[in-house]
């Protein structure tokens, strides 16, 4: 049981990148070409692209919303 805790402290600390400081951007810039891979502004209001996962999370509960439910 001692040998456990020994390769445990033994073992080398890993590499840990930190991700970039704004992945939106980062993001964006690889993002292929086409009209749902465009962001709408709207006056102040910037949208994120069409095919976002924001904005697909949005639409769905849009949906499930407006559907009428069993009286």
């Amino acid at each position: 049981m001692a040998n456990v805790g020994e390769n445990e402290k033994s073992a080398p600390a890993q590499d840990v990148t930190s991700p970039p400081a704004s992945e939106h951007e980062h993001r964006a810039t690889e993002l292929p070409a086409g009209w749902m891979y465009k962001s709408l502004k709207i006056g102040p209001i910037t949208l994120p692209w069409y095919a976002s996962p924001e904005i697909q999370l949005l639409m769905v509960a849009l949906v499930c919303f407006l559907c009428p439910g069993k009286i």
